[in-house]
């Protein structure tokens, strides 16, 4: 095995273990394989080796983020929609995700987040409650249903 060969072996075990502890997308993991200074030739097969493996997998990335912005960040669909975008992650993955949001918790997000801005900010009015509350991803039309 020549030296060339041996690296990417190594790079490829260090990329298995990083996917292995949380769920990467494409572009988390490239960064990473730059930072590890694995050659651009290298980078592609690697890849491509993660996804049939099944480390890699942009459905199942799209779902544990949306799950985790929901739940733990209490962050709206305008606001996750834009992040895995940035994420360059492909619509269809992003919208099945989507999808997928519990209404039920999704609703009783934007109720606690109304009722705690309006707790934090005495005196405060409509419209700064509204913009707040679009920053955080909802809607006007879901804000306003509300």
């Amino acid at each position: 095995m020549d030296k060339t060969t041996d690296n990417t072996m190594v790079i490829r075990r260090k990329a298995e273990r990083y996917c292995s502890e949380a769920e990467r997308c494409r572009e988390e993991l490239m960064q990473k394989l730059r930072a590890w200074q694995a050659e651009e030739s290298d980078r592609e097969a690697i890849l491509s080796y993660l996804y049939e493996q099944g480390y890699l997998n942009d459905e199942r990335y799209c779902r544990a983020f949306v799950h985790d912005k929901v739940r733990f960040a209490q962050w709206g669909r305008v606001k996750i929609r834009y992040a895995l975008r940035a994420k360059q992650l492909p619509e269809d993955a992003i919208e099945k995700a989507i999808n997928e949001i519990d209404t039920e918790e999704y609703r009783h997000n934007l109720q606690h987040l109304a009722a705690t801005y309006s707790a934090d900010n005495k005196g405060d009015d409509k419209n700064r409650r509204i913009r707040f509350l679009m920053q955080r991803g909802f809607t006007y039309e879901e804000i306003r249903e509300m």
